[in-house]
């Protein structure tokens, strides 16, 4: 587990990085400095990668919500992962958008 001060060290070196917090939370590390939370979902044997907001405007704990909440949707057997997006009012939150 990553703390927030070693999160920052990572966004301050300068390289790709994909650091792991979970079965399907990830933050991805551009070059530039730029963090980004992304949900990485396994349905009927392909990966989908979701972007759930950028680091530190979405805190660990917020973006663990988010995974967690999109990980029960998907677990649903729902047929199509791509109809399902995430939504973002006043408060980052999960949810099924039509």
């Amino acid at each position: 587990m990553y703390t927030s001060n070693e999160i920052d060290d990572a966004i301050g070196k300068g390289i790709s990085q994909r650091l792991s917090f979970g079965k399907v939370l990830y933050l991805r590390i551009s070059p530039a400095g730029t963090a980004t939370w992304t949900i990485k979902i396994k349905k009927q044997g392909r990966y989908f990668n979701y972007s759930a907001g950028h680091y530190p405007e979405l805190s660990l704990k917020q973006a663990r919500e988010i995974a967690d909440a999109f990980s029960q949707q998907i677990s649903l057997r729902i047929e199509k992962a791509a109809d399902y997006k995430l939504c973002w009012f006043e408060t980052p939150r999960f949810s099924p958008c039509g």
